[in-house]
C-alpha cells in the first residue's frame, strides 16, 4: 500500500531506503529486500484497476503513464534471477497486469481519445452546442 500511495503522489517508485524510513524502521530492524520487492509486485496488481477507473472518469492520459511505468518495472524485474518461490509467482503475475494496462491503452488509442477527453481523427463526434 505504501508503494502505491507513493506512486500516486509522485509518479515514481518508492525506493527501499525510503520505504524503511516511512515505516519507521531503524538500523536495528530493517525491511527485507524480498519483502520490499513483494510489496512492489502487489502495487502492480492495483494499477490495472486504477487505470480502468481513471479512464472511466475521463482521464485518457493515465494509461500511457501507467504503461510506461509498468513496462520499466517489469523490465527491471526481468533482470533479477528469481528462484521458483512466492516472489517469482508475483513477478509472473505482473506480466498479466501489464497486459491489462496495454489493452486499456490501446483501446483508448484506437478510439482516438485525447488526454482532455475529446475524440480526434476519423472518429470525431461533434458535440451539441449548448443553447442555454
Amino acid at each position: 500500500m505504501l508503494t502505491f500511495m507513493h506512486w500516486l503522489e509522485t509518479g515514481s517508485l518508492l525506493e527501499h531506503k525510503e520505504a524503511e524510513e516511512k515505516l519507521g524502521l531503524g538500523s536495528d530492524f530493517g525491511l527485507d529486500v524480498e519483502d520490499y520487492l513483494i510489496g512492489v509486485c502487489f502495487m502492480s496488481n492495483e494499477l490495472p484497476r486504477y487505470v480502468v477507473n481513471q479512464v472511466t472518469a475521463g482521464n485518457y492520459d493515465c494509461p500511457k503513464k501507467v504503461l510506461k511505468f509498468l513496462t520499466d518495472l517489469h523490465a527491471a524485474f526481468r533482470m533479477l534471477n528469481l528462484r521458483n518461490d512466492f516472489l517469482r509467482k508475483k513477478f509472473d503475475g505482473m506480466k498479466y497486469d501489464l497486459r491489462k494496462v496495454e489493452e486499456v491503452y490501446y483501446d483508448v488509442k484506437i478510439r482516438g481519445l485525447t488526454p482532455n477527453g475529446e475524440p480526434i481523427g476519423d472518429l470525431e463526434i461533434k458535440k451539441p452546442k449548448d443553447n442555454l
